[in-house]
């Protein structure tokens, strides 16, 4: 069975690929394939296989902020040189896949993970996450292989029962746009939390945390995962 790091690493290294190979017209989308490729190695170079998997992904959601970035940094010039080493980065970054999938075991936790938080007793997301969520959902319809786990979650402040409830809305909404940008809702497990595993901590940092919805990432063969 392949491990969700393998599957993770090939279908980053594939996209990493894709950008090397393909003629780029627009900056923007430029900018895009340079966020993701650099959050790759930058997590391949601190810490290893899992630090590839966050970082390439970390880096394809805030590709689109560097295209919002200063106009004159954003001209990029795909140079000769620049697709050389790209091609070398992607040609390492096989090794490390094919280092992992010879192991054909993953421990849970190693499993890829981001929060989406929201405001007090908020269950509707901000624009700029809203926007990171979709292109989430951009990578995922191109990875069939990979289901996704929302859990969702409230602070301790407030009634269980209101808060079970926005816990519920929440997940609720990040599952609406990934369907509404055409990932498969038999793909998508959802469970929510209420204020079951809310910090003992009582600080507005503390609580801040605690209002969020988890996105876990895994492959479908995987459903002991998707029950915990």
């Amino acid at each position: 069975m392949k491990t969700l790091i393998a599957t993770t690493l090939l279908a980053s290294a594939a996209m990493t690929t894709t950008w090397v190979d393909a003629k780029q017209s627009k900056a923007a989308s430029t900018e895009q394939n340079v966020g993701f490729a650099s959050g790759a190695v930058v997590g391949a170079a601190t810490a290893g296989p899992i630090g590839f998997i966050i970082g390439a992904v970390a880096g394809a959601l805030i590709g689109d902020e560097v295209a919002e970035g200063k106009e004159a940094q954003a001209q990029l010039a795909v140079t000769t040189n620049e697709k050389q080493q790209l091609n070398a980065q992607v040609q390492q970054l096989q090794s490390q896949l094919n280092s992992v999938e010879s192991k054909q075991t993953v421990d849970g936790s190693d499993m890829l993970q981001m929060d989406v938080l929201f405001q007090t007793a908020a269950t509707e997301l901000s624009s700029s996450d809203v926007k990171k969520v979709e292109q989430l959902a951009g990578f995922l319809t191109r990875y069939p292989s990979l289901a996704i786990k929302l859990d969702g979650f409230a602070d301790a402040r407030g009634l269980p029962e209101q808060n079970q409830a926005l816990s519920e809305q929440r997940v609720s909404a990040v599952k609406s746009i990934l369907i509404e940008q055409g990932v498969n809702p038999e793909r998508i497990f959802t469970r929510a939390h209420g204020e079951e595993k809310a910090s003992q901590v009582k600080s507005p940092d503390a609580y801040a945390l605690d209002r969020r919805v988890s996105v876990r990432f895994f492959t479908q063969n995987e459903q002991s995962v998707a029950e915990k």
